[in-house]
């Protein structure tokens, strides 16, 4: 381990050095062929490629890495194959934004081929960028095999998996209310509805009765725009409702809110209750809409539809605690609405053109957007004597998950996966699978047991190409499932399936001999990556037939998967197959910055995993992500969050130089062994056992930590502090070499998969020299066993005690003012079940004797408690307890000059010691000590030293002691 600089920049050296020792060695090509178990199957949730990669991307990766590298090193064929998310908006958008393009007309002008090709342009480069960024942090992946959503042998897999819906019959075309991006002008599943807080309009109005003079029903909205397709009022039949007199007019809202206190909300001044009905009551009654001179349509709606502008019923979907309990329905605008208006019979018109403006049967409205047609409704509303009360709300509201855009729902006619029918098996089958965190699992059935058809068809550009050609004049329809069928069918030779070449394909029709064309549309990206299964297959397996595929052992992804890619890869695999596509799931939360905020440039919280990489290192990246959080818990990120991960590194490090230190003047010894020794062989074992069955139940975050704890706590904390007085002997140093080398061989196979880079530069600089290994890299080892004859489970749950007492001891000298490095008297500790470690305890807690008795009622004994017996530490001092003092102060500042002088343990030195002439008594009395700790041959005792001539200088007692070291 070379010097110079500090040992983190040595450490970021040093992954560059281990990451080029791989690649110049074919490590993980040797690691694979290494692999002759049976096969673990992963599948990468591939990324969107849309620029570097982000502090979540390196987490969700790092754990994947962590998973893999351990299988490897139990013999497993690991199937490693990473993927980049290829297709739609996440790309779409981003170049949008390059190219300064505001709306879908822009893409149009520019053409579409053009536009197509800077998307594949764009998503390559990226996924060339994050590849490289993910090396840099040791993540070894097959990259050689990587998979594309975009190459034309996945676009196939998609195909085929539409194939099969259509011939199980579950592909269908149909109208339905969705919510609809104006912005991107494409419809969005729900499971691309990103909910964030809205400002809307909190709007309160009343709605004429026609055939009951000035009699009003009373009605809220978030949305005033869609009033404009207004086209019932729904009520609960079975809840009461009031009439109020409120002047001369009779106001009708559920008996709940006005109970609540809803009318002085309002500010309405005198009013009184006339009578409580049931909603049942009003069944069929008509009214008079609100906007029905602006929007002439509405006259004739009336006149076609029996049920058009009358009170309709429903318990399902109006809750008297929302609103007024009263419910304006408007079927071409609302999921809910809809389903009220199929029930009722009630018109659908497309009232919303796709960029999200009014048509020609918006009337008065056309052309205006809807936040423009909000304004307008409230200023005529308030015009006619109908507006109660204007406000504004702040909600949940669904938006782009792209563009951030809030999303309008408009009735557009689209492509669906029938599956709503299937929520029941889907829920049973969701029961075999094992979820980490647990309560996971509940989520995922919640979301399972509602599922509803899946929107499959987008309005955009650059994706997988919905394989749907309708005839144009018959109006039949085929879909195709590969590209060898497509090129028998249309006779053309395709190379590339994007827009725009493959909407020039034609078919000739079957039944009727017309042409027929493709459906200008998309598919949806998650149906791209929930195809995964199979349609990884010709590269990764170089299996062709799709129906192939096996249900995976592991995947990990972030908890917004739970409506994303877990619930795509499980609903199709099922549906097809009715087979599970994976075992076992690990669900980890998001990232937020150390207030826990979500990080975002415009707060300036932003940090990229190249920054920490620059600042500290990867490994330190590597530690806390995987050992920070539990699972499925959102996970704080910051450069000081990251100082003890740091810290532990170091640790490690030093740890591993003391062995190599310790090695270059003894020879291990593995007789005699002392009750420490034999402690940490068996932490060791046992510390194995925990973290091995910590990874193969996929324990990630308590296998980090137990790691590092056993490294900093018990071996560097405890053990090394323990025998630094043992290792100055030849004997006790060999007994330190045998036990420190057995067990940090084992510790860096054990770090291997969390810290592979520093764990191959300890392996190549320590291990492999002293036990004369001759395998190329620690990654080429097996995964440590159990040596079950070293475990000594008495012993280490003895030692435990034994800790819990030196804990309480340096709780007494921290309160008493007494330096851990100075002794004192006596230690007793009124539990005689620890005499064996009497020795260990005198060192540790550097005391001249331990009494395994009560201790003894005097002012000098200062007395504490652990869960099972009392302790106290005599503090009173003598003459020999303060020279003995002194020593160990001065000789600690010696040794710091001697490791400045980069002298080595054997070169002696001469040291002049400035002091009192009562503190050269103390040095008189301990002088062979003094001698012994500082190395030294000699010791001068003066008076004075002239500052040029002080090495350093020693605070004891107040006073201030100079020294001076010689070399020889």
């Amino acid at each position: 381990m070379e010097s110079g600089g500090t040992l983190l920049d040595e450490l970021r050296r040093w992954e560059e050095y281990v990451l080029n020792y791989w690649k110049d060695k074919g490590i993980y090509e040797k690691a694979k062929e290494r692999a002759k178990g049976s096969l673990f199957r992963f599948l990468d949730g591939p990324p969107y490629p849309t620029g570097p990669i982000h502090i979540g991307t390196s987490w969700n990766k790092i754990m994947k890495d962590v998973i893999l590298r351990f299988r490897r090193m139990m013999g497993y064929k690991v199937i490693d194959n990473p993927g980049y998310d290829m297709h739609g908006l996440p790309i779409e958008v981003q170049v949008e934004k390059k190219l300064g393009f505001r709306r879908k007309s822009d893409i149009m002008n520019f053409g579409v081929d053009k536009f197509i090709e800077e998307c594949k342009k764009l998503a390559y480069a990226n996924s060339e960028i994050q590849t490289r960024q993910f090396m840099r942090l040791g993540v070894w992946m097959n990259w050689s095999r990587t998979y594309y959503t975009a190459e034309n042998s996945y676009v196939e897999g998609v195909w085929w998996a539409i194939k099969r819906m259509h011939e199980l019959g579950r592909l269908y075309r149909g109208w339905k209310v969705l919510g609809w991006c104006a912005r991107c002008q494409t419809v969005l599943a729900q499971h691309e509805y990103e909910y964030k807080i809205k400002t809307s309009p909190s709007l309160y109005f009343k709605v004429r009765l026609k055939d009951e003079e000035d009699t009003y029903i009373i009605v809220w909205t978030t949305t005033p725009w869609t009033i404009i397709g207004n086209m019932a009022i729904a009520l609960n039949p079975v809840e009461d409702y009031v009439k109020v007199r409120v002047g001369h007019e009779v106001w009708i809202l559920s008996k709940y809110q006005y109970e609540q206190g809803l009318l002085k909300e309002l500010e309405v001044g005198e009013y009184r209750v006339l009578e409580t009905i049931k909603g049942s009551q009003l069944d069929g009654v008509r009214y008079v809409h609100p906007l029905l001179e602006e929007v002439p349509v509405h006259k004739k709606l009336e006149e076609e539809y029996q049920r058009c502008h009358t009170v309709i019923m429903s318990e399902e979907y109006v809750r008297v605690e929302e609103g007024t309990g009263c419910l304006h329905v408007a079927p071409s605008f609302g999921p809910e609405d809809y389903d009220l208006g199929r029930r009722y019979s009630l018109p659908m018109l497309q009232f919303v053109d796709e960029e999200g403006k009014f048509m020609e049967e918006g009337g008065y409205f056309k052309g205006m957007i809807t936040d423009e047609a909000s304004r307008e409704v409230l200023r005529i509303l308030d015009e006619k004597g109908l507006l109660i009360k204007a406000g504004t709300i702040q909600h949940e509201y669904p938006h782009c998950w792209r563009c951030k855009t809030p999303l309008i729902f408009r009735l557009t006619r689209q492509w669906f996966f029938k599956v709503s029918d299937l929520r029941s098996l889907l829920v049973e089958e969701a029961k075999k699978t094992e979820w980490v965190p647990s309560w996971a699992k509940n989520m995922f059935l919640e979301w399972l047991n509602n599922i509803e058809d899946w929107c499959i068809s987008r309005q955009r550009f650059w994706g997988t190409p919905l394989p749907i050609w309708v005839c144009e004049k018959c109006g039949d329809y085929l879909v195709v499932g590969s590209i060898e069928e497509l090129e028998k069918l249309s006779g053309t030779s395709i190379t590339d399936v994007h827009r725009p070449s493959i909407d020039m394909v034609t078919i000739r029709c079957r039944r009727c001999g017309g042409t027929m064309r493709r459906v200008p549309d998309v598919i949806d990206v998650w149906v791209d990556s929930g195809s995964a299964t199979w349609a990884v297959l010709p590269k990764v397996m170089g299996i062709k037939d799709f129906s192939k595929w096996d249900t995976l052992d592991f995947i990990i992804e972030g908890k917004d998967q739970i409506r994303g890619w877990f619930s795509a890869l499980f609903v199709l695999a099922v549906t097809l197959f009715r087979k599970i596509p994976f075992k076992i799931v690990y669900m980890h939360g998001f990232i937020t910055d150390e207030k826990g905020r979500a990080m975002h440039k415009s707060l300036g919280n932003v940090i990229y995993p190249e920054e920490v990489v620059e600042k500290y290192c990867a490994e330190a990246l590597r530690l806390y992500q995987v050992s920070s959080t539990s699972p499925g818990e959102d996970q704080r990120f910051g450069f000081e969050l990251l100082k003890p991960a740091i810290t532990s590194l170091l640790v490690a490090i030093n740890t591993y130089n003391f062995l190599k230190q310790l090695s270059l003047y003894v020879k291990p010894k593995a007789e005699n062994l002392r009750p420490e020794d034999r402690w940490l062989l068996s932490r060791v074992n046992t510390l194995t056992e925990e973290l091995t069955s910590h990874l193969l139940s996929y324990e990630l975050p308590e296998y980090a930590r137990k790691l590092y704890e056993f490294i900093v706590e018990d071996v560097s904390h405890f053990y090394i502090q323990l025998i630094r007085d043992r290792v100055k002997d030849v004997e006790e140093s060999g007994k330190v070499l045998h036990t420190l080398t057995y067990v940090l061989e084992k510790v860096n196979r054990l770090m291997a998969p969390l810290n592979p880079m520093l764990a191959e530069k300890l392996y190549l600089d320590v291990i492999r020299p002293l036990t004369g290994d001759a395998t190329e890299s620690i990654h080429l080892k097996e995964w440590p066993k159990v040596d079950k004859e070293l475990v000594d489970k008495d012993l280490e749950s003895l030692i435990e005690k034994a800790r819990e007492v030196i804990k309480v001891v340096k709780r007494i000298r921290q309160e008493q003012g007494i330096k851990i490095r100075w002794p004192c008297i006596a230690v007793y500790v009124d539990h005689e079940e620890l005499k064996p470690l009497a020795d260990l305890l005198t060192r540790a807690c550097n005391v001249k004797k331990v009494y395994f008795t009560s201790p003894p009622a005097a002012p000098s004994v200062k007395v504490s408690e652990t869960a099972f017996c009392k302790v106290g530490l005599d503090v009173s001092e003598t003459l020999e307890l303060r020279a003995e003092r002194l020593v160990r102060d001065l000789s600690r500042h010696i040794r710091a000059t001697r490791k400045k002088m980069k002298l080595r343990p054997i070169d002696l030195i001469k040291v002049v010691v400035a002091c009192s002439e009562e503190h050269e008594k103390l040095l008189r009395i301990a002088m062979d000590e003094l001698k012994r700790r500082a190395g030294a041959s000699e010791v001068i005792i003066v008076r004075e030293l002239k500052m040029e001539e002080k090495s350093g200088e020693v605070e004891f007692e107040g006073r201030r002691i100079a020294y001076r070291v010689i070399k020889g």
